[in-house]
């Protein structure tokens, strides 16, 4: 460096006045000749020295952004400063090398702890570190769970031909997926509080969207389809079990047992932690883990195919009758929740299970005589069971209502009338979590309340988005169906009470708005795709 400063001045001195100092200043800005190998191509000394002060520049100015949003913007929209991360991400993920060796175990450690998160964790107790936002394990489990899947879908081209194999024979659901998410975003801008509508789009990626394709691909394995309905069904008799202390205590039980590091300082979490009654009786409704007794009376309801798949399907004794044993006793438990969406969704499945089953054994077995009696009654079993909760005062108000659950239908009556004239006024949507405010029904407690989840799908995401969620759902109930009634093999003969699964999920969401049970639902549409994909494409499949 010294002997370079040395020879330009050098130069100066030789040459005459500012004719010098110009072919000086040039010298520092061009590029010197190329050179020669193995020699390295020089830098002109002020373009370095200016591309290095624009970078720190920009590092500086990035981190006092940065700095200066988190001093002055609330918690909840710290999501927005990780949008530039995540496209950097992104990029990076875009640009690995091919690379055949996926992290199959991992993806699929981290599905089933969604799963069981789902099942045996209190979504309202989450990870609370003072400064930062509330970090549930959902959210722990589902977000790498994503960068893992995203990134074996960049790296491996036979990932990618089995993913595409899977919506070759399930396209429809496809495109109302990816029309649904569309709207998601397309609607943002309609919302009047985007920020935090955004926040929930985004989380619902994780929780829905992406746990539908990783159950697409993990479900397409042999035997992993019937492993997870064990651990549903599993879960679903523990926590039914469990809320036997739950209703002798009158609260659930850890209450008053949360670490301080795991609780929420939330005047709605503590309403959940007190519980809930029905203020026409006065008694306790049972909630488990999740954040209202409705919401664990469809839990319940959800799994009874399963369990009735599996004492029909079981080959030890023991097992039929202590599934038949636990029956009365769910059903008991949904009577507690004091909820009529799980008592309907409870006979919905024994029914629909019923026929199923009579169509089944009369195609297997045509010269039997009990699978024939069951389909030929049928139309008089479910008439005297309608005729029965007309009679039957008890079973009627379990049913339809009556007393103290008159006041819920008439909250809905007044909420599908707001919802009309809202749909009049502007049918194509008006962004995630709009439906409430829009309907603007208020119950006895001073909040808003939405009881129809047709209701929320409408105002939030329009006609359109509507067509698109509930179109995946009934196209899935349609291929399980198609398989369910044919197959012979016992694991793709979950396609029955999966299809049951899905009927009753939308049986219940016309007077359920909540969304506790949505990743559960999204599994089910992922292991619905998965096995008729194996069903219909064997040669394809892996």
């Amino acid at each position: 460096m010294r002997n370079m400063v040395l020879a330009r001045l050098n130069r100066l001195r030789t040459s005459d006045g500012m004719t010098a100092v110009g072919r000086y200043l040039a010298s520092l800005w061009t590029r010197p000749a190329p050179a020669l190998a193995p020699y390295h191509q020089p830098v002109a000394p002020l373009r370095r020295a200016i591309k290095k002060t624009a970078a720190i520049s920009l590092i500086i100015l990035i981190g006092m952004f940065y700095g200066l949003f988190i001093s002055i913007f609330p918690i909840f929209l710290y999501l927005y400063l990780a949008v530039p991360v995540g496209i950097l991400v992104l990029l990076v993920i875009w640009a690995l090398p091919e690379n055949e060796n996926i992290p199959t175990k991992s993806i699929n450690w981290l599905f089933f702890a969604i799963v069981a998160t789902a099942c045996l964790w209190p979504n309202y107790i989450a990870i609370a570190i003072p400064g930062l936002p509330w970090i549930t394990f959902m959210r722990l489990w589902s977000i790498p769970m994503t960068l893992l899947f995203v990134i074996s879908l960049s790296m491996s081209p036979p990932f990618r031909r089995e993913v595409s194999a899977w919506f070759q024979t399930s396209p429809w659901i496809l495109r109302f997926m990816l029309a649904f998410v569309a709207l998601n975003f397309l609607t943002l801008p309609m919302a009047s509080r985007p920020f935090g509508a955004f926040n929930r789009v985004i989380i619902n990626q994780f929780e829905w969207t992406m746990v539908f394709f990783v159950a697409c691909y993990l479900f397409s394995k042999q035997g992993k389809v019937a492993q997870w309905a064990r651990l549903f069904c599993g879960f679903a008799i523990f926590l039914a079990l469990f809320s036997v202390v739950e209703y002798i205590n009158g609260q659930v039980p850890w209450a008053n047992r949360i670490p301080s590091f795991f609780k929420i300082e939330s005047e709605l979490v503590e309403a959940i932690l007190i519980g809930g009654a029905r203020s026409a009786t006065g008694a306790y409704r049972v909630q488990s883990i999740f954040t209202t007794s409705l919401n664990f009376a469809e839990f319940l309801a959800l799994s009874t195919p399963f369990v009735i798949h599996f004492m029909v399907t079981a080959k030890r004794q023991s097992i039929s009758w202590g599934l038949l044993l636990y029956l009365p006793f769910s059903f008991w438990v949904i009577f507690k929740t004091d909820s009529r969406l799980g008592i309907i969704g409870f006979f919905a499945s024994i029914f629909i299970y019923t026929l199923v089953w009579g169509i089944r054994r009369w195609q297997r077995d045509s010269h039997g005589l009990v699978a024939p009696a069951v389909v030929i009654a049928y139309p008089v079993i479910i008439s005297a069971f309608f005729a029965l909760t007309l009679i039957w005062r008890r079973l009627e108000v379990m049913v339809w209502g009556g007393g103290p659950q008159q006041a819920s239908n008439e909250a809905r009556r007044l909420q599908w009338m707001g919802a009309v004239r809202e749909l009049k006024e502007w049918p194509l949507g008006n962004g995630l979590g709009q439906a409430g405010e829009l309907v603007g029904y208020v119950d006895a407690a001073g909040r808003l309340s939405l009881d129809s989840y047709f209701i929320t799908i409408l105002l939030d995401f329009g006609i359109f988005g509507a067509a698109a969620f509930f179109g995946m759902f009934i196209m899935a109930i349609f291929k399980a169906a198609k398989v369910g009634l044919e197959t012979n093999d016992e694991e793709t003969a979950l396609m029955i009470p999966l299809g049951i699964m899905l009927m009753v999920f939308l049986i219940i969401k016309g007077v359920l708005s909540q969304e506790d049970n949505h990743t559960l639902m999204f599994i089910a549409l992922g292991a619905t795709v998965a096995l008729y994909h194996r069903a219909t494409a064997k040669p394809h499949s892996t």
